[in-house]
Protein backbone atom coordinates (compact mmCIF):
# COMPACT_ATOMS: atom_id res chain seq x y z
CA UNK A 1 0.00 0.00 0.00
CA UNK A 2 2.02 2.92 -1.35
CA UNK A 3 5.15 1.55 0.31
CA UNK A 4 7.66 1.60 -2.53
CA UNK A 5 8.19 5.35 -2.70
CA UNK A 6 7.63 7.74 -5.56
CA UNK A 7 8.05 6.72 -9.17
CA UNK A 8 8.70 8.92 -12.21
CA UNK A 9 5.54 10.27 -13.85
CA UNK A 10 5.76 9.89 -17.65
CA UNK A 11 3.49 11.67 -20.13
CA UNK A 12 1.50 8.47 -20.52
CA UNK A 13 0.36 5.97 -17.95
CA UNK A 14 0.55 2.27 -18.75
CA UNK A 15 -2.32 0.19 -17.42
CA UNK A 16 -1.77 -3.40 -16.23
CA UNK A 17 -3.55 -4.49 -19.44
CA UNK A 18 -0.82 -2.81 -21.52
CA UNK A 19 -3.08 0.01 -22.66
CA UNK A 20 -1.61 3.50 -22.38
CA UNK A 21 -3.54 6.59 -21.29
CA UNK A 22 -2.20 10.05 -22.06
CA UNK A 23 -1.80 12.40 -19.12
CA UNK A 24 -3.72 15.35 -20.51
CA UNK A 25 -6.46 17.71 -19.34
CA UNK A 26 -9.27 15.64 -20.83
CA UNK A 27 -8.27 12.53 -18.89
CA UNK A 28 -7.56 13.93 -15.40
CA UNK A 29 -9.88 15.43 -12.80
CA UNK A 30 -10.09 16.10 -9.08
CA UNK A 31 -12.25 14.11 -6.66
CA UNK A 32 -13.18 15.17 -3.14
CA UNK A 33 -11.68 12.77 -0.59
CA UNK A 34 -13.76 13.78 2.47
CA UNK A 35 -17.29 15.16 2.27
CA UNK A 36 -16.75 17.45 5.28
CA UNK A 37 -13.49 18.89 3.94
CA UNK A 38 -14.15 19.64 0.24
CA UNK A 39 -10.84 21.46 -0.07
CA UNK A 40 -9.02 18.11 0.17
CA UNK A 41 -9.03 16.56 -3.29
CA UNK A 42 -7.14 13.84 -5.09
CA UNK A 43 -6.15 13.81 -8.76
CA UNK A 44 -7.49 10.83 -10.72
CA UNK A 45 -6.89 9.56 -14.23
CA UNK A 46 -9.93 8.42 -16.20
CA UNK A 47 -10.30 6.34 -19.32
CA UNK A 48 -10.82 8.82 -22.22
CA UNK A 49 -13.31 6.40 -23.82
CA UNK A 50 -15.24 6.05 -20.56
CA UNK A 51 -14.75 9.03 -18.27
CA UNK A 52 -16.68 7.32 -15.45
CA UNK A 53 -13.89 4.75 -15.15
CA UNK A 54 -10.98 5.77 -12.91
CA UNK A 55 -7.81 3.91 -13.89
CA UNK A 56 -5.20 5.58 -11.65
CA UNK A 57 -4.74 8.03 -8.79
CA UNK A 58 -1.94 10.50 -8.11
CA UNK A 59 -0.38 9.85 -4.69
CA UNK A 60 3.12 10.50 -3.33
CA UNK A 61 4.12 12.39 -6.49
CA UNK A 62 3.34 9.45 -8.74
CA UNK A 63 0.51 7.80 -10.63
CA UNK A 64 -0.71 4.47 -9.26
CA UNK A 65 -3.15 2.02 -10.85
CA UNK A 66 -6.22 1.76 -8.63
CA UNK A 67 -5.64 -1.95 -8.00
CA UNK A 68 -2.04 -1.25 -6.92
CA UNK A 69 -3.24 1.22 -4.28
CA UNK A 70 -5.35 -1.56 -2.78
CA UNK A 71 -2.44 -4.00 -2.46
CA UNK A 72 -0.01 -4.38 0.42
CA UNK A 73 3.26 -6.24 0.94
CA UNK A 74 2.81 -6.18 4.72
CA UNK A 75 1.95 -9.75 5.81
CA UNK A 76 0.49 -8.52 9.10
CA UNK A 77 -2.22 -6.62 7.26
CA UNK A 78 -4.85 -9.36 7.15
CA UNK A 79 -8.49 -9.41 8.23
CA UNK A 80 -10.36 -6.40 9.57
CA UNK A 81 -8.11 -3.50 10.54
CA UNK A 82 -9.07 -0.07 11.81
CA UNK A 83 -8.42 2.87 9.48
CA UNK A 84 -5.83 5.13 11.10
CA UNK A 85 -3.15 6.34 8.69
CA UNK A 86 -3.37 8.70 5.72
CA UNK A 87 -2.62 5.81 3.37
CA UNK A 88 -5.50 3.81 4.82
CA UNK A 89 -7.81 6.81 4.33
CA UNK A 90 -6.83 6.80 0.65
CA UNK A 91 -7.56 3.06 0.42
CA UNK A 92 -10.98 3.66 1.99
CA UNK A 93 -11.63 6.44 -0.53
CA UNK A 94 -10.62 4.19 -3.45
CA UNK A 95 -12.86 1.35 -2.28
CA UNK A 96 -15.83 3.64 -1.66
CA UNK A 97 -15.72 6.31 -4.36
CA UNK A 98 -13.74 4.64 -7.16
CA UNK A 99 -14.35 0.89 -6.91
CA UNK A 100 -17.91 0.90 -5.56
CA UNK A 101 -19.03 4.32 -6.76
CA UNK A 102 -17.77 4.04 -10.33
CA UNK A 103 -16.58 0.54 -11.24
CA UNK A 104 -18.75 -2.02 -9.44
CA UNK A 105 -22.07 -0.20 -9.25
CA UNK A 106 -24.67 -0.13 -12.01
CA UNK A 107 -24.51 3.53 -13.00
CA UNK A 108 -27.50 3.22 -15.33
CA UNK A 109 -29.90 2.14 -12.57
CA UNK A 110 -31.08 4.04 -9.53
CA UNK A 111 -28.63 2.03 -7.45
CA UNK A 112 -27.67 3.15 -3.97
CA UNK A 113 -24.27 4.75 -3.41
CA UNK A 114 -22.24 6.25 -0.57
CA UNK A 115 -21.01 9.81 -0.31
CA UNK A 116 -17.30 10.25 0.44
CA UNK A 117 -16.70 9.48 4.09
CA UNK A 118 -15.89 12.18 6.62
CA UNK A 119 -12.28 12.88 7.55
CA UNK A 120 -12.76 11.26 10.97
CA UNK A 121 -15.01 8.42 9.86
CA UNK A 122 -14.66 5.34 12.06
CA UNK A 123 -13.95 2.54 9.62
CA UNK A 124 -12.34 -0.84 9.22
CA UNK A 125 -10.87 -2.21 6.01
CA UNK A 126 -11.05 -5.92 5.24
CA UNK A 127 -7.73 -7.28 3.96
CA UNK A 128 -7.39 -10.69 2.31
CA UNK A 129 -4.32 -12.17 0.65
CA UNK A 130 -2.51 -8.85 0.37
CA UNK A 131 -5.37 -6.73 -0.93
CA UNK A 132 -8.17 -4.56 0.44
CA UNK A 133 -11.46 -6.23 -0.52
CA UNK A 134 -14.05 -4.38 1.56
CA UNK A 135 -14.84 -2.04 4.41
CA UNK A 136 -17.44 -1.05 6.93
CA UNK A 137 -18.03 2.17 8.87
CA UNK A 138 -19.79 2.90 12.14
CA UNK A 139 -21.48 5.79 13.89
CA UNK A 140 -20.83 6.12 17.60
CA UNK A 141 -23.64 6.65 20.08
CA UNK A 142 -23.93 10.41 20.65
CA UNK A 143 -22.35 11.41 17.32
CA UNK A 144 -24.27 13.82 15.08
CA UNK A 145 -26.56 12.33 12.44
CA UNK A 146 -25.65 15.11 10.00
CA UNK A 147 -23.92 18.44 9.69
CA UNK A 148 -27.19 20.40 9.36
CA UNK A 149 -29.08 18.89 12.30
CA UNK A 150 -28.63 18.69 16.04
CA UNK A 151 -29.89 15.11 16.09
CA UNK A 152 -27.54 12.51 17.57
CA UNK A 153 -27.38 8.76 17.17
CA UNK A 154 -28.95 7.11 20.21
CA UNK A 155 -27.09 3.84 19.68
CA UNK A 156 -24.05 2.56 17.75
CA UNK A 157 -24.87 2.14 14.04
CA UNK A 158 -23.45 -0.20 11.40
CA UNK A 159 -23.45 2.46 8.70
CA UNK A 160 -21.83 1.74 5.31
CA UNK A 161 -20.50 -1.64 4.17
CA UNK A 162 -19.02 -2.87 0.91
CA UNK A 163 -17.46 -6.09 -0.37
CA UNK A 164 -15.92 -6.30 -3.83
CA UNK A 165 -17.93 -8.33 -6.33
CA UNK A 166 -15.45 -11.14 -6.79
CA UNK A 167 -15.25 -11.66 -3.03
CA UNK A 168 -18.98 -11.86 -2.37
CA UNK A 169 -20.95 -14.94 -1.26
CA UNK A 170 -18.08 -15.97 0.99
CA UNK A 171 -19.51 -14.75 4.26
CA UNK A 172 -17.41 -11.58 4.40
CA UNK A 173 -20.39 -9.29 4.92
CA UNK A 174 -21.49 -11.43 7.84
CA UNK A 175 -17.92 -11.37 9.17
CA UNK A 176 -18.00 -7.58 9.27
CA UNK A 177 -21.43 -7.53 10.93
CA UNK A 178 -20.18 -9.98 13.56
CA UNK A 179 -17.14 -7.79 14.16
CA UNK A 180 -19.40 -4.77 14.64
CA UNK A 181 -21.55 -6.66 17.16
CA UNK A 182 -18.45 -7.84 19.00
CA UNK A 183 -17.03 -4.32 19.11
CA UNK A 184 -20.18 -3.06 20.82
CA UNK A 185 -20.95 -6.24 22.75
CA UNK A 186 -21.86 -4.28 25.91
CA UNK A 187 -24.77 -2.57 24.14
CA UNK A 188 -28.19 -4.24 24.23
CA UNK A 189 -29.35 -2.50 21.05
CA UNK A 190 -27.40 -1.59 17.93
CA UNK A 191 -28.41 0.04 14.66
CA UNK A 192 -28.00 -0.83 10.99
CA UNK A 193 -28.37 1.91 8.38
CA UNK A 194 -31.35 1.63 6.06
CA UNK A 195 -31.97 0.90 3.22
CA UNK A 196 -30.14 -2.40 2.84
CA UNK A 197 -28.92 -3.11 -0.68
CA UNK A 198 -30.12 -6.21 -2.59
CA UNK A 199 -26.56 -7.58 -2.41
CA UNK A 200 -26.80 -7.70 1.38
CA UNK A 201 -29.99 -9.76 1.21
CA UNK A 202 -28.49 -12.14 -1.35
CA UNK A 203 -25.14 -12.53 0.37
CA UNK A 204 -25.08 -15.54 2.68
CA UNK A 205 -28.70 -16.38 3.32
CA UNK A 206 -28.32 -15.27 6.94
CA UNK A 207 -31.22 -12.81 6.96
CA UNK A 208 -34.79 -14.07 7.14
CA UNK A 209 -37.82 -11.80 7.06
CA UNK A 210 -40.76 -12.10 9.46
CA UNK A 211 -42.69 -10.08 12.01
CA UNK A 212 -42.93 -9.71 15.75
CA UNK A 213 -46.69 -9.42 16.17
CA UNK A 214 -48.69 -6.71 17.88
CA UNK A 215 -45.99 -5.97 20.46
CA UNK A 216 -44.01 -4.15 17.78
CA UNK A 217 -47.05 -3.06 15.72
CA UNK A 218 -46.23 -5.72 13.13
CA UNK A 219 -43.06 -3.85 12.23
CA UNK A 220 -40.92 -5.51 9.61
CA UNK A 221 -37.96 -7.25 11.18
CA UNK A 222 -35.14 -9.53 10.16
CA UNK A 223 -33.58 -12.44 12.02
CA UNK A 224 -29.89 -13.23 11.86
CA UNK A 225 -27.78 -15.96 13.38
CA UNK A 226 -24.44 -14.51 14.45
CA UNK A 227 -21.80 -17.02 15.47
CA UNK A 228 -24.29 -19.58 16.80
CA UNK A 229 -25.57 -17.22 19.48
CA UNK A 230 -29.17 -16.29 20.27
CA UNK A 231 -30.69 -14.84 17.07
CA UNK A 232 -30.55 -11.08 16.74
CA UNK A 233 -33.52 -9.22 15.36
CA UNK A 234 -33.52 -6.25 13.02
CA UNK A 235 -36.48 -3.91 13.47
CA UNK A 236 -37.11 -1.34 10.74
CA UNK A 237 -37.41 2.18 12.14
CA UNK A 238 -38.83 4.99 9.99
CA UNK A 239 -37.58 8.33 11.18
CA UNK A 240 -35.44 11.34 10.23
CA UNK A 241 -32.49 8.96 9.87
CA UNK A 242 -33.41 5.56 8.46
CA UNK A 243 -31.90 2.60 10.24
CA UNK A 244 -32.73 -0.78 11.71
CA UNK A 245 -32.55 -1.66 15.38
CA UNK A 246 -30.37 -4.69 16.02
CA UNK A 247 -31.74 -6.18 19.22
CA UNK A 248 -30.63 -9.14 21.34
CA UNK A 249 -33.47 -10.33 23.56
CA UNK A 250 -36.66 -10.16 21.50
CA UNK A 251 -39.33 -12.88 21.14
CA UNK A 252 -38.85 -15.37 18.33
CA UNK A 253 -40.02 -14.24 14.93
CA UNK A 254 -43.43 -15.32 13.67
CA UNK A 255 -43.28 -16.23 10.00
Amino acid sequence: MLEEGARPSPEVFSLPTGEQVKLEASSVCFCTVHRDEPQHKILVLVNPQDTKTVVAVYVKQSWWATEDVLRTSNPSREGLMKVQSFGERIVLFILNVVIFGRLERNLDDDDMFFLPHSVKEEAKILWRDGAAVGFYTTKRKGSLCGDSTGTCYLLPVFDTVFVRRRHRRRGLGLTMLQDFCQTFREDEALGVSWPISPAMYQGDGCIGEGHLGSGMHNSRVFQMILGGEVPWKLWHHDGPVGFLFLLRNLPLLQH
